[in-house]
Order: C-alpha cells, then sequence, then structure tokens
C-alpha cells in the first residue's frame, strides 16, 4: 500500500485533504509542522508528499529543499499548496 503524507498547519485543510484521499486505498499520514514533515518523510517511506507552503517551524519550501538534497527522498514526488 503506498503512503501519502499530507502536512498542514490548518486543521480544517489537513482534515479536507485527507477526506479527499481517504478513499483511494493509499494510507495517509499527517503532519502539523514542517520538521514533523520531514522527519516522517525521511522514516516512513512515504511515496507522496502534498505539502503546505506556510508552516511553523520550517516552511514548505525549506522542507522540499532538504527532502530533495537527500538521496533517500529526492525522488518522491512533492506537491506544494
Amino acid at each position: 500500500m503506498a503512503k501519502i503524507l499530507v502536512a498542514d498547519d490548518s486543521i480544517t485543510d489537513l482534515k479536507f485533504v485527507h477526506t479527499v484521499l481517504e478513499d483511494t486505498g493509499h494510507e495517509i499520514l499527517t503532519a502539523m509542522d514542517g520538521e514533523d514533515a520531514e522527519t516522517k518523510a525521511r522514516t516512513e517511506g512515504v511515496h507522496l508528499i502534498i505539502l503546505d507552503v506556510i508552516m511553523p517551524k520550517k516552511n514548505g519550501f525549506q522542507v522540499c529543499r532538504a527532502l530533495k538534497q537527500d538521496a533517500a527522498t529526492k525522488n518522491v514526488p512533492i506537491i506544494l499548496l
């Protein structure tokens, strides 16, 4: 089963994206800030990341840049919201 990481600090937006994806048969992981998103992306073996741009601790651009520089996560597709 593929894993999708959804990272957003807005509970409303997080629930909305989760609701849209929950019937796809994928495992949905969530994160509420950039540091948590980066940690989960590195440790959970995710296949897709949906990443909010404006988040606490690290913004989406910082997380994206860090993950794309890491050999283990550089090929994971990232959608920035």
